[in-house]
């Protein structure tokens, strides 16, 4: 079992790191083209306001029709599509522990779904994009009436883009780990199993809620409780979330899995 964690979570932690980097760099080409752009408008005398002029509300206008757009040309449609596509060699990459439990890699395809997974993840992350989009819209129209300065401004949006990263690297990471979970879940109902052991790792990072049931502890109850659980167990615990605990365990971010045992 320690085996099988520290290899998948080696591939995702790697994944992971990728799209993180490529994200960030999609970002700092944003943050250039909007800067850029930032720097035809007129300030006051001051140099502290944008001007309300013609001149300036049409420019600002341009940038905010066009802003998601410019986003999603700036590599990160891409890097959520290469993303995505990356469950495919993910669930290759399982078939040796598929096998394990003597269930074929083809059934857990049959099953599982995986086009459906893609389309929740993308519309997920193109959801966060436009959540951000409409947020730097808000900010360029404080600018315009005078509520914000112009460096204000350009640190306000600043903020934001790295809050997009952050969240979208929290999607990310949180997809694929639940991904890895859904296989084994997958796997063990083809194969008839119904109690799982939590593996994982056992740091200062966890949650209260994997740090008890890591401990033989009902995270919940925080009664003892024997290292296996019957999957109707599972259903019963909460993670403070409103998460299916059987699916993404402590809830977002979590590095845990249920491992199928007999």
């Amino acid at each position: 079992m320690n085996d099988y964690y520290k290899k998948t979570q080696k591939f995702i932690d790697k994944y992971n790191r990728w799209f993180m980097r490529r994200t960030k760099r999609n970002l700092e080409l944003v943050k250039h083209i909007l800067y850029d752009m930032l720097s035809k408008v007129t300030l006051d005398e001051s140099g502290k306001y944008i001007i309300d002029s013609e001149k300036n509300i049409r420019l600002i206008n341009n940038i905010k029709a066009d802003l998601l757009t410019k986003i999603k040309r700036s590599g990160d449609e891409r890097t959520i599509r290469e993303f995505i596509r990356g469950f495919e060699k993910y669930i290759k990459y399982q078939k040796d522990i598929i096998r394990k439990f003597g269930v074929d890699i083809s059934e857990v395809n049959d099953y599982i779904k995986l086009e459906v997974i893609q389309k929740e993840v993308y519309e997920e992350m193109n959801s966060n994009r436009v959540n951000i989009t409409r947020e730097i819209k808000d900010l360029f129209d404080e600018a315009i009436l005078g509520k914000r300065t112009f460096d204000n401004l350009v640190k306000a949006i600043d903020k934001k883009l790295g809050k997009y990263g952050h969240w979208s690297y929290s999607i990310a990471h949180t997809a694929l780990n639940t991904f890895s979970q859904d296989i084994l879940n997958t796997t063990a109902k083809l194969a008839g199993y119904q109690y799982y052991k939590y593996i994982g790792a056992h740091d200062s990072r966890n949650r209260g809620f994997c740090k008890d049931i890591l401990e033989g502890r009902h995270p919940n109850t925080k009664k003892r409780h024997p290292n296996y659980w019957h999957i109707s167990e599972i259903n019963q615990l909460d993670n403070g979330q409103g998460l299916p605990v059987l699916r993404y365990r402590g809830g977002w971010g979590c590095r845990h899995r249920w491992y199928p045992v007999n």
